[in-house]
């Protein structure tokens, strides 16, 4: 069996052919008059002929590539491969957050003995507190001793008024930065003296029976990475009553107020 495209040549060259034999006919009848002009008319007739013949098998070619292509994709169907753009995702940096722990004023004592009390003494206090995390801290810090009714250490509204009291005439030195202790490095330490009011022989003689309490409080406004923050301190020293033995020293211990030990993050 012929493929279409050469039916199609054949069409085309019978075509030619019986409009050659008209043309001949009609030289025939004309008694071959005008044999020039049907030499070249036969000769474009055959140019052109062959032409259309060439467009319709290269057509047919173009179309007979297209429908194998397209059986050709059916059967085996083209693998596309899609290269997604990387997302990149910048997670933000992490805030570390550090503290700032008091010390016990027995852990870091003056220069002069505290006890025993007496009249005309201006008992000395050091507050202090240092940086226990992991990251640098800068803090202001303000502190203050005050002689109180051993009630303070029990009723929160008197421990409340004494620390207003204290934050009424607070004024606040800097620390500079605080940096973390390093491991088996000495911890750098901000503390201050405070100093209470100048006893007289009814003070001491309340302090030594148990009926008052010397107490220290202290404020630090702090920030680190993180934000703003203020730490509070509040303990207060008292004679431990009964006494068990009044031939020795008074005992005196320190205790921790019922409000102000705590840290806050401020907005």
């Amino acid at each position: 069996m012929w493929q279409s495209e050469y039916w199609d040549i054949a069409i085309a060259i019978v075509g030619f052919l019986v409009q050659c034999g008209l043309a001949y006919l009609g030289l025939k009848m004309t008694h071959w008059k005008y044999k020039a002009q049907f030499g070249g008319l036969v000769l474009v007739g055959l140019l052109f002929t062959g032409f259309a013949v060439k467009r319709g098998m290269d057509s047919a070619d173009r179309v007979q590539k297209q429908l194998n292509a397209i059986q050709h994709n059916t059967e085996q169907p083209a693998h596309v491969t899609v290269n997604p753009t990387p997302v990149v995702v910048n997670n933000p940096p992490i805030k570390h957050h550090t503290h700032l722990a008091y010390v016990t004023p027995t852990d870091n004592p003056t220069s002069e003995p505290l006890f025993p009390l007496h009249e005309n003494q201006e008992p000395k206090i050091n507050i202090s507190f240092y940086n226990i995390g992991n990251v640098a801290a800068d803090a202001t810090f303000s502190r203050a001793v005050f002689l109180e009714p051993v009630s303070t250490l029990e009723n929160s509204e008197e421990n409340e008024a004494m620390f207003r009291r204290f934050l009424r005439d607070a004024k606040y030195g800097g620390c500079g930065t605080m940096m973390p202790s390093s491991p088996g490095g000495e911890q750098r330490r901000c503390f201050s003296t405070a100093i209470a009011p100048k006893l007289n022989a009814s003070d001491v003689s309340e302090l030594n029976s148990g009926k008052k309490v010397l107490c220290a409080v202290g404020r630090a406004y702090w920030h680190d990475e993180s934000g703003n923050y203020q730490s509070d301190y509040c303990q207060c020293i008292g004679a431990q009553v009964p006494f068990i033995n009044p031939d020795k020293p008074i005992p005196f211990n320190w205790m921790s107020c019922p409000n102000h030990n705590h840290e806050t993050r401020l907005k």
